[in-house]
């Protein structure tokens, strides 16, 4: 049932490409592809979802303790988190040299491009859509990334602080996190310094009680044909929500009902059982785009950029001003760009550093430690 919602995490990748594209075909971006952000908030649904089937029994069993869980979760995200910053470093420096000898281009480390030591010590502890101060900089899409990575911490201490099949808990912090949004800022769900990690929390608890709401509908007795029935009417229902409220979204209540419609689509194509469209989403290409979608996020700003240094040099009228068959050749190479790199970062450091971390046994390392057995003897000569 993952591989279904594996290849929507993708698909919602690529619409996260095409709104951060700044190609545009018309003067704006079409309405979907401009609420395409929202497409953010699809992932840390997902993420609460998944993070919830997959570790909750773990935790509670004391199969995994805190700081395991951690590792893990570091493994994850910051081999490519790191990998990526290094990369626009390497970046920024060869267009600042460029800009300083040969003036082309523009300076890359002035105050205006927030490109600069506190702000790159930030992305490099993972603390860059943590604090207020911190403006979008070096890879911006990575704010994402430092936010989730603090909620799988708060995630753990939820876990073994809260009764096992509550439903209302994770619906309320999820409830109160939307209303502190909408309490902090206008904007709601646009990116706004300071509310990063409430964004983030929010989504994500719903997708808890999301995946909690799942395990007691798949207690309940239902026919086959009943079932089926259902996930073919469901799917096409929660499609057509979904892209409805995002194409209209410009307001706090299409932004709730995109937010709404999200949860629904997880419900719906986590089913084990499959309609034409969740058949769709199991076919070998769409979880492929799924599998690099990390990766493609993670990636897909620094293409953009090359891509505009580019349409620079070829169009002396400069990108912002193109428009017209040319933005989607643009566009269509920034996706098959973006695709290509993804694989080369999924094969050599996101798979690589995952599966290396699923080898680590850190029980073993951590009881190898001299003060931790200094400790253990310690203890046993008291008895």
């Amino acid at each position: 049932m993952l591989y279904k919602l594996e290849s929507w995490r993708g698909m919602a990748a690529i619409a996260v490409v095409l709104f951060h594209s700044p190609f545009n075909y018309y003067n704006d971006k079409i309405s979907f592809i401009n609420n395409s952000y929202l497409f953010v908030d699809l992932f840390f649904i997902l993420s609460g979802f998944v993070m919830s089937f997959v570790y909750t029994a773990k935790i509670r069993e004391g199969g995994l303790s805190f700081l395991e869980f951690s590792f893990l979760r570091l493994a994850r995200l910051y081999p490519l988190h790191l990998f990526m910053l290094l990369s626009w470093l390497i970046y920024l420096l060869t267009k600042e040299l460029f800009f300083q000898q040969f003036a082309i281009g523009s300076p890359q480390f002035s105050p205006e491009t927030n490109n600069n030591l506190v702000s790159f010590f930030k992305h490099l502890f993972l603390l860059n859509g943590i604090f207020p101060s911190t403006p979008l900089s070096w890879n911006g899409p990575s704010w994402s990334i430092s936010v989730e990575f603090f909620t799988y911490i708060i995630f753990y201490l939820f876990v073994i602080s809260t009764p096992k099949k509550s439903l209302m808990i994770p619906l309320i912090f999820s409830i109160l996190f939307y209303m502190a949004l909408f309490l902090l800022k206008t904007g709601f769900l646009e990116i706004s310094i300071g509310t990063e990690i409430v964004r983030c929390l929010a989504g994500f608890s719903l997708g808890i009680y999301i995946h909690r709401l799942k395990q007691l509908k798949e207690q309940k007795l239902k026919t086959k044909n009943e079932k089926k029935l259902n996930v073919y009417v469901l799917e096409i229902f929660s499609i057509s929500l979904l892209c409805t409220s995002i194409t209209l979204s410009g307001n706090i209540i299409f932004e709730f009902i995109s937010i709404l419609s999200m949860g629904i689509i997880i419900y719906v194509f986590s089913d084990k059982n499959s309609g034409s469209v969740g058949k769709v989403l199991e076919t070998k290409y769409l979880k492929l785009i799924g599998k690099w979608s990390f990766s493609i996020y993670m990636v897909h700003s620094l293409v953009i950029s090359v891509h505009k240094v580019i349409a620079d040099i070829l169009f002396p009228i400069g990108y912002n001003n193109l428009s017209g068959y040319i933005t989607v050749i643009i566009n269509f190479s920034i996706l098959v760009m973006t695709i290509l790199v993804s694989i080369f970062t999924f094969k050599f450091i996101e798979d690589k550093f995952r599966n290396k971390s699923k080898e680590t046994n850190l029980k073993k390392i951590l009881t190898k430690a001299p003060i931790l057995k200094n400790s253990k003897k310690t203890t046993c000569s008291k008895l």
